[in-house]
């Protein structure tokens, strides 16, 4: 039985709240580490087959499911059988996550902040430390392609009015998941430490933000009282 998760324990405490928006987090990281897996060399697959994480992905994303109250999925039972029940349980998923997404299309500001320029530049410099040790490490070449475009993605970001938040959650997920699925990266630590720090920054400028809208929506209630008359209380002129 497989011992290894296909979401690393650092994307938990990145979650949305909404209860939709955290399995779409959470699918989404999972799909992304499974493609990896089947894409990758044995270093990616560890003592896994194949078939071993196809079933992880299933049993990881029904129990999210369950625990979130998201419907529609198959049991793992059924969806673990064979090759066109786990083809089911792609295609039952993908009309989950859409369904989800037009639900909560008039709420994609949650999912994108505004940077300032300072947040911008920290952020492209810690994105330089983090490519640095991809370079250094003596991770496979398919694994180093894949975490720059990862990098890539959410240097992209940077360049938008809005910084849309996804590409910082797949990232901070793949850096969390190095250590346990591919050949140890040499300054893990320092990379882990570094995208904690990005994630970090981000939350801290998505919670600003949300406060100075909440206090736009909600202003400070006006009263009714009677404005009272203040009067001369000088001594009279004698």
């Amino acid at each position: 039985m497989i011992t290894a998760s296909l979401i690393p324990e650092e994307s938990w405490n990145d979650i949305p709240e909404d209860n939709r928006e955290a399995f779409l987090f959470l699918a989404q990281i999972a799909r992304t580490r499974l493609t990896e897996v089947l894409q990758g060399d044995d270093a990616a697959r560890g003592p896994y087959t194949t078939k071993s994480w196809q079933r992880q992905y299933v049993w990881e994303l029904t129990a999210i499911a369950d625990e979130l109250g998201i419907p529609g999925l198959p049991t793992a039972a059924t969806a673990q059988q064979t090759t066109e029940t786990l083809a089911e349980f792609d295609a039952q998923l993908a009309r989950i996550l859409t369904s989800i997404k037009i639900a909560l299309r008039g709420s994609l500001r949650t999912e994108s902040v505004t940077l300032s320029y300072t947040t911008k530049e920290t952020i492209r410099s810690q994105i330089e430390e983090l490519r640095s040790s991809v370079n250094r490490s003596n991770l496979s070449d398919s694994a180093k392609v894949s975490l720059h475009k990862k990098l890539d993605a959410v240097e992209a970001q940077l360049d938008q009015k809005r910084a849309g938040l996804r590409p910082f959650w797949i990232l901070a997920g793949a850096i969390g998941t190095l250590p346990q699925i591919t050949s140890f990266l040499a300054d893990a630590p320092g990379a882990k430490k570094t995208i904690d720090s990005m994630m970090e920054t981000v939350q801290i400028e998505r919670k600003i933000e949300a406060e100075q809208e909440f206090r736009l929506c909600n202003p400070p209630a006006l009263t009714h009282e009677p404005i009272k008359q203040i009067t001369d209380q000088s001594s009279p002129t004698v």
